[in-house]
């Protein structure tokens, strides 16, 4: 009897480990056959977002991806070309055969590699041990998107988090080349590394308005103003007017305030105030503080000090204007030495908080000063203006020197960004403070009025920063953890004493 029971139940065992090996095995092969990937990070980091799905969607013809990887790539390469190949899977998927995906190792096919250094893909150096010793070794991480006769290149793949809107923006660009095209006006040449990063993004036009040659609005619908340290001509003003007036969009950071190297302030006049003014917003003389700010580090004799430095105002999350696209997903950026907008017409962009205050009329940058804030209220740092815009010149006398046969008087469809800042973007804190190249980024494509990629971009881009406390709760925090968990253990212990004398007290009425 017991033998029966035994072979039975060793019977039933092996059915059911037949019956899992069964199921696991169609698992995995409906899994190669439909493509699925279950994304639960909070900004969906490693799935397509709608944007690049509508992108995908909207393809008129075949885009042809080719990816240049070597096979043999160093450990620490193999997880980038696994997640690369998952993405294109999904584009794949999303495309609906309007993606095609080609894997190529250029190897040691000289004539490709010639034509890849033609296209700006590199042929990269590792270093990988082998043998117990280093050895150099070569390989590509590149790609190219093509569309018609239009091609993008990703030339280096090394970091996989800015992927998708690389990608996906590949895409637009070669389908829409014109969406792409900015201009950009700027003397100053403490802008070298966010030009390095727009040109990877957009089609960078450096322009001279000073000549007072108008701009060709089919060239491309936006123009960057960066740092205005010369007053602008009246022909100069009259180019960017006319180009706003028709259809184009303009963003303006500018300085109220030039702040030189030995921290001395003085005043800056671009020649735009008044013109701004027209349009509907007012930049003031005074600079904003802020109880917000990011710590900076001074050279003070022959040693370095870092101190809570309120003229570098960093702004969070609720400091960006929620109604717009381009700005409400933000969660950090930091406008050093910014100044303050008044608006009459148009919305603003972003605040401070409402612990700010303006510089006097003499304003001292000492960082070893007494911060002490008087009249806190909350400040513009930035505006908006869209609608109808009407021209500057409309009831003026034109420049005598300029072409106003085609004058036009009014926008029906402006878009106009000021922002009382210029160093936000420079060389010395655009790579320190990530969120103010995303910021600029994307105005820019609010102003080209494609807004699909913002979303995108702003994935993986996090500061979570600590909310401001004051004095009453900073000491309730510090007291609550030194004598909280005491209080806790011995709340805790009295509960057990006391349940144990229950306990006790029942056993022995028991007996």
């Amino acid at each position: 009897m017991l033998n029966n029971i035994k072979k039975k139940y060793f019977a039933n065992s092996a059915v059911a480990i037949i019956a899992v090996i069964g199921i696991v095995a169609l698992l995995n092969i409906l899994a190669v056959e439909i493509f699925h990937r279950f994304d639960i990070t909070q900004d969906k980091e490693y799935s397509l977002s709608t944007a690049s799905k509508n992108t995908l969607k909207d393809l008129s013809e075949k885009v042809t991806v080719n990816v240049y990887f070597s096979e043999k790539l160093p450990p620490e390469y193999l997880t980038v070309r696994q997640k690369v190949e998952d993405m294109l899977k999904e584009y794949k998927t999303y495309g609906k055969g309007k993606i095609e995906v080609n894997y190529i190792d250029p190897k040691d096919d000289e004539d490709m590699k010639q034509e890849l250094m033609m296209k700006g893909i590199p042929e990269l150096q590792f270093n990988v041990m082998e043998k117990d010793q280093f050895q150099l070794t070569t390989g590509y991480l590149g790609l190219t998107v093509d569309y018609l006769d239009q091609e993008e290149v990703l030339p280096v793949i090394e970091d996989t988090s800015a992927f998708e809107y690389d990608m996906t923006s590949a895409i637009k660009k070669v389908v829409d080349p014109q969406n792409y095209s900015v201009g950009w006006f700027s003397k100053s040449e403490t802008y070298t590394e966010v030009l390095k990063e727009l040109k990877t993004n957009y089609k960078i036009s450096e322009v001279d308005i000073t000549e007072g040659k108008l701009l060709d609005n089919a060239q491309y619908k936006a123009l960057i103003v960066v740092a205005v340290e010369e007053e602008l001509t009246d022909k100069s003003k009259y180019v960017l007017d006319q180009f706003i007036m028709k259809g184009g969009s303009v963003m303006f950071l500018l300085d109220a305030v030039k702040v030189d190297q030995g921290l001395q302030a003085t005043p800056n006049k671009t020649g735009l105030e008044e013109m701004l003014a027209g349009y509907g917003v007012t930049m003031k003389k005074n600079l904003v503080l802020d109880s917000s700010s990011e710590i900076a580090t001074f050279q003070g004799g022959y040693t370095n000090f870092m101190v809570q430095y309120p003229y570098w105002v960093k702004v969070q999350k609720d400091g960006f204007a929620s109604d717009n696209a381009a700005v409400s997903q933000l969660e950090s950026a930091t406008f050093p030495w910014v100044g303050a907008l008044d608006i009459s017409n148009g919305k603003p962009l972003v605040i401070s908080t409402k612990k700010s205050w303006l510089s006097p009329e003499a304003i001292d940058l000492n960082p070893q000063q007494d911060f002490a804030g008087q009249n806190l209220s909350q400040n513009n740092l930035a505006a908006v203006i869209t609608g109808q815009l009407n021209s500057f010149y409309k009831d003026k006398d034109k420049p005598a020197e300029m072409d106003t046969k085609d004058f036009k008087d009014t926008a029906e469809n402006g878009r106009v960004v000021v922002v009382a800042d210029a160093d936000f973007i420079s060389d010395m804190f655009v790579g320190q403070f990530p969120g103010n190249y995303v910021f600029l980024a994307n105005m820019i494509d609010w102003l080209n009025q494609d807004e699909s990629l913002i979303a995108i971009r702003s994935k993986g881009i996090s500061d979570r920063a600590l909310k401001t406390l004051t004095d009453q709760q900073k000491a309730s925090i510090k007291y609550g953890n030194i004598f909280g968990l005491t209080a806790i253990v011995i709340v805790i212990g009295a509960i057990r004493f006391i349940t144990r004398r229950k306990r006790i007290r029942k056993i022995k009425f028991k007996l």
